[in-house]
């Protein structure tokens, strides 16, 4: 099962840190949209060369223990209104350490990892709904597919640095849609994509199954 939050910032001249609880929504109970800050767009001329949306770094990272509050100590920037994360200075965060091989006994339909992965919104559309997937493949087989996590209206048009995380496993039981085979020892190409309306971006990463 795949549980999802994320949590969007951008860099500004000056930094300012709203309380990321400003603007969230979610899908399915287990995924969860959270604004930070945004890029502001008042007479700067948009560069008409740049793509709607960007695909940047992903990473499967380490699960988070809880902090004393019991929220997930990451990922965590200043502000976060659901972990301990006054200390991180502006600009900053906490992730999970990305190990490239997993284990194929630890991993197999229970959650092993946390998926983070970057994307840029410099569309200006905010009618078109926001649409993300996250797959598996070995080889021809799926090992891991959410299917189409469909996040409403885009609530990031206009300039958002956004980061997706997600609790993975691999496995039969890890496709939202159609058939997942369970993880065998070798590669695994991990690929995530954005949707908003004709503006895609995506970004594919290796990992390697093993056997401990």
């Amino acid at each position: 099962m795949t549980k999802m939050r994320i949590i969007m910032f951008a860099a500004l001249a000056v930094i300012v840190v709203f309380g990321v609880s400003g603007l969230q929504a979610q899908v399915a109970g287990n995924a969860k949209l959270t604004a930070v800050t945004k890029v502001p767009t008042s007479g700067v001329s948009p560069d008409a060369t740049v793509p709607g949306l960007i695909g940047g770094e992903l990473g499967l990272g380490v699960l988070p223990p809880a902090d004393s509050s019991g929220y997930a100590y990451w990922p965590c920037f200043t502000g976060d209104s659901d972990a301990d994360c006054s200390s991180i200075p502006a600009g900053g965060w906490v992730s999970g350490i990305p190990y490239i091989d997993w284990s194929k006994s630890g991993c197999t339909n229970q959650i092993c990892t946390q998926l983070t992965w970057w994307f840029q919104d410099n569309t200006t559309d905010a009618t078109d709904d926001l649409v993300i997937t996250v797959t598996a493949k070995q080889g021809s087989k799926y090992i891991l597919n959410s299917g189409a996590l469909d996040f409403g209206p885009n609530p990031f048009a206009g300039g958002y640095l956004v980061v997706l995380t997600a609790y993975e496993g691999f496995g039969t039981s890890e496709c939202a849609v159609g058939t997942c085979s369970n993880p065998k020892p070798g590669d695994a190409v991990v690929e995530t994509e954005v949707q908003v309306g004709s503006s895609t971006a995506t970004t594919k990463t290796t990992i390697t199954i093993v056997t401990p």
